[in-house]
């Protein structure tokens, strides 16, 4: 058995023991740390600080702006959400916004170089006289002629394409024809004369053709301009406070 002897020689036995460990709740609170424990999934939870937007101080500023410049703006520009706009296909020159005249007016596709394009794959006309009307055809002219949206998969934005009155595509590159089946052009095939467009109405399909490519040019750097938008501070700040986010110390928005 063990023990020891004391001074007047007499023994005091030991009994035998393998110690006693410190709990966890001991060992964290020797670390100045206060844990709340949960009896199934042994979770814990932390006290931590938070701000919103406009009250973090300067270096927590500084960790949002790179947090949000550096992963989010970049996700999220990955899903195009600051493309599901309405607002994106409108024409600055005049009172016009793609809405009010097309449904599906949202771009699918788009290269944001400074020689990139924009396409609207899902464009259907709502209200034809309203865009003929921006357009600039005329009444006389939608009653020999047809047009919709190409929207190819490439470094092309939506076109403008006009087809005649059998509904077959008419390539404005090419000559107006005069009379009913002439061979030099493949426009109008089979379509009688007074179904042919006049040359003043041929040349105003080509300015709508063009009018269009310079609305295509418009969206597109409207489109740009938001994307470079979603790294500013400003947008940023709208954003937070709109959706009342909270930032920890490390810039992270608190989940």
């Amino acid at each position: 058995m063990k023990g020891f002897k004391d001074s007047n020689n007499k023994f005091h036995p030991i009994t035998q023991s393998k110690g006693v460990r410190k709990s966890r709740d001991q060992q964290v609170k020797t670390q100045g740390i206060k844990v709340e424990r949960k009896a199934r999934d042994r979770s814990e939870t932390r006290t931590y600080k938070v701000w919103s937007f406009e009250n973090a101080p300067p270096e927590v500023m500084t960790n949002i702006l790179d947090k949000w410049q550096n992963k989010y703006a970049h996700e999220f520009g990955e899903d195009g959400w600051y493309a599901d706009n309405d607002g994106i296909l409108y024409d600055t020159r005049v009172n016009f916004a793609g809405y009010e005249a097309l449904d599906g007016n949202i771009p699918k596709y788009w290269d944001l170089d400074p020689y990139g394009y924009i396409q609207y794959p899902n464009l259907k006309v709502t209200d034809e006289k309203k865009l003929a009307n921006y357009l600039g055809i005329p009444k006389e002219l939608l009653s020999k002629i047809q047009f919709d949206f190409l929207s190819e998969r490439g470094n092309k934005s939506t076109e403008l394409q006009f087809r005649d009155i059998n509904g077959n595509t008419i390539d404005l590159e090419s000559s107006l024809p005069t009379k009913r089946n002439e061979f030099q052009d493949i426009n109008f095939w089979l379509v009688d004369k007074e179904d042919l467009p006049t040359k003043p109405e041929w040349n105003k399909m080509k300015k709508a053709s063009e009018k269009w490519n310079e609305l295509m040019e418009m969206s597109l750097k409207h489109l740009r301009d938001e994307y470079e938008y979603t790294f500013t501070k400003e947008f940023l700040k709208d954003t937070a406070e709109s959706n009342d986010y909270k930032f920890t110390e490390d810039g992270s928005i608190e989940r």
